[in-house]
């Protein structure tokens, strides 16, 4: 292109070529990376971005400053995010980049400790950043992106429940954290999977909830009014904070019983997502997600669906083995410990909320009962109108509303300093009203659901203007149903029991043919048939014939059991059953004496010597009629039917 230039009355055209064009661009670039280089060095920084690349500046003897490229992109650290689950702390960088071109790229979530390998940098970005050949370059790459950031640093929890946020208490969820205020958007929480639908609303004035219609609704959907108890273990579950719940609860029930419904609208208290076929974990699951779950759903209601234990023998195994030990993590507040690669001991998880369980069956293992409140499910027992009615509320959010305005209250009494007193003084007056019968840790369970419920019908009273009378009707009828469930505990605490266990698989060996009853003087005793013998005729005679191994004797109306021969017996059906008998022998005759069933001990132990066939074994020592009902046995050739027999 050519131009004129005037100058005092001469007119001079001269023509600009592409080399002079091209010289003059180069030495405006020159310019403009010297004043980089002056500006990097003066911050003594080590890189520099030339033309969106980044360069390394290498510094002769004299201090000059030499430019080496590096890689033909631009990149930076938007956030330094530090997230906590509530035992590990991890960080992670969000990255964000740029090519010479100008072309973007995509914003990455980088674990902090891949950072520096870059070897995030393909797997995010593709193959069209390059980073230079050349000695440690990726590393110098790394280190510019660093000096060339100024992230913001963000804090994220990554479970629900109560924390302590800028000097205040507040409640977290998917939306944020609920305090005395209400809704802090800015208390930031990351969940994922199922935990990410526990969002929570900002808190409304609880006098526009009908909170008398939903209180009605909970009592009449259960015909034994189980539902006033269920509402109290998820207000319970808030309270973990404070008491952690050393206990689950139990919805067993054959399918179509509507028990999975149920318990989708305890859940929607904490999202207006989750429904009877939306629950936040199942017993499906690993054993290690459940747990995991469990850990970070903090001061929260999880339901775990479904168990129905199904398939081979080693599968069904696996199943009960999975449930007991998350409902025995709830109870003992403690979960499986485990090494890291390092041999270290790493931090286990356990459930700190509260579990809320349904299945078809009821898992194996002795000592859940007492970590358990059970309550059964019978086809017709919950009235559908009703549920339809929750369920109707549960997704229009009113009942999310009402948890959002509960935990607002709560966050207020705790800041008033009540809050503690207030359940210790709930739980004091629930253990009273339930009386003394059945197990302690059974009625203290229930008391803890009463406490829950209590103190959501105080919550009512005192801001919801629900009248005293009313709460108290609401009150009386969960204790009179709680009263029942002790009785109902009670008797499945007895049949769980290793003494109760034991006569009970006695007397499967010795019916299946697995076992038999000899006579202290040797062969077949009295009622020989409900003892473990057969008659056989055999065409020309009739024999009688002992099935399976020896396990004790009888003597008129006492029963000695050999203490070996039987727990070999009954462990070999306990198996069979998929429910094994892993106690130990010493653990069976504690058990046995203190249930009364032993009828006779030598002092200091507790079994008894008797003389027998010329020796004298230890034996464990009934009464006949504690361990087999006689009254009706009578002995029959095998192969008859009884009308056939002429006499």
């Amino acid at each position: 292109m050519s131009y004129v230039l005037f100058s005092k009355g001469t007119i001079d055209m001269k023509i600009k070529t592409p080399i002079i064009a091209q010289l003059e661009a180069e030495s405006g670039d020159a310019r403009q990376a010297a004043e980089i280089i002056e500006t990097t060095v003066h911050e003594q920084r080590h890189y520099a971005n030339f033309g969106g690349t980044f360069h390394l500046l290498k510094f002769g003897k004299k201090g000059e400053a030499t430019p080496v490229r590096l890689c033909n992109f631009t990149a930076e650290i938007e956030r330094e995010i530090i997230k906590n689950d509530g035992h590990e702390t991890s960080r992670h960088f969000t990255v964000s980049g740029r090519l010479e071109s100008g072309q973007p790229m995509p914003t990455v979530d980088v674990p902090a400790s891949e950072f520096n390998s870059l070897d995030w940098l393909t797997t995010a970005w593709g193959a069209s950043p390059q980073i230079a050949v050349g000695s440690r370059f990726k590393d110098h790459v790394a280190a510019a992106i660093k000096e060339h950031s100024d992230p913001e640093l963000v804090k994220l929890c990554q479970h629900i429940g109560w924390v302590q946020h800028s000097d205040e208490l507040i409640y977290l969820t998917a939306s944020g954290g609920i305090g005395v205020n209400g809704l802090n958007e800015d208390a930031r929480c990351e969940l994922q999977g199922a935990l990410a639908d526990f969002n929570l609303p900002d808190p409304v004035d609880p006098r526009t909830l009908d909170l008398s219609k939903i209180l009605a609704g909970f009592r009449d959907v259960h015909k034994d009014g189980i539902g006033l108890l269920l509402l109290g273990t998820a207000m319970r579950a808030t309270l973990c904070q404070y008491i952690p719940a050393i206990f689950s609860v139990y919805m067993q029930g054959t399918t179509g019983t509507y028990k999975s419904a149920l318990a989708g609208v305890l859940q929607s208290f904490w999202g207006i997502k989750f429904d009877g076929a939306h629950l936040p974990a199942n017993w499906s699951s690993t054993s290690n997600a459940n747990e995991k779950v469990a850990f970070l759903a903090k001061d929260a209601l999880l339901v775990v669906d479904d168990f129905i234990a199904r398939g081979t023998r080693s599968e069904v195994a696996k199943m009960h083995a999975n449930a007991e030990r998350l409902l025995r993590a709830q109870g003992n507040q403690a979960g499986r410990g485990r090494l890291t690669s390092k041999a270290e001991l790493r931090n286990a998880f356990y459930p700190r909320g509260l579990i809320l369980a349904t299945g078809e069956d009821v898992p194996n293992g002795r000592s859940l009962q007492a970590r358990l409140v059970y309550m059964n499910v019978a086809l017709g027992a919950i009235n559908i109108v009703e549920l339809t009615e929750l369920q109707r509320l549960a997704k229009m959010g009113e009942l999310t509303k009402i948890m959002s305005s509960f935990l607002q209250w709560l966050a207020l009494e705790a800041k008033d300093g009540q809050l503690t007193q207030l359940i210790e003084l709930a739980l004091e007056c629930d253990r009273g009203n339930i009386g003394k019968s059945g197990h302690a840790r059974t009625q203290d369970n229930l008391a803890n659901l009463l406490t829950g419920l209590r103190i959501f019908l105080h919550f009512c009273e005192e801001v919801g203007e629900i009248g005293a009378p009313e709460t108290e009707g609401f009150m009386d009828h969960a204790t009179e149903t709680a009263r029942r469930l002790v009785t109902l505990q009670a008797s499945l605490d007895h049949e769980s029991s290793d003494a109760q266990r034991f006569i009970e698989l006695i007397q499967i060996a010795v019916s299946s043919g697995k076992a038999h009853i000899e006579c202290c003087s040797g062969g077949n005793p009295e009622n020989s048939r409900a003892l473990g013998w057969r008659e056989v005729d055999t065409g020309t005679f009739r024999r009688i014939e002992a099935m399976g191994s020896r396990i004790g004797w009888v003597d008129g109306e006492t029963l000695y059991l050999s203490p070996g021969a039987s727990l070999s017996a009954i462990k070999s059906i306990s198996s069979a059953l998929d429910n094994h008998f892993g106690s130990s022998e010493r653990a069976i005759s504690k058990s046995l004496r203190e249930a009364g069933l032993l009828s006779r001990c030598d002092k200091g132990r507790n079994t008894t010597k008797v003389s027998i066939l010329g020796v004298r074994p230890n034996v464990y020592a009934f009464k006949i009629e504690d361990v087999f009902d006689l009254d009706s046995q009578t002995n029959v050739p095998i192969g008859y039917d009884p009308s056939e027999i002429p006499f």
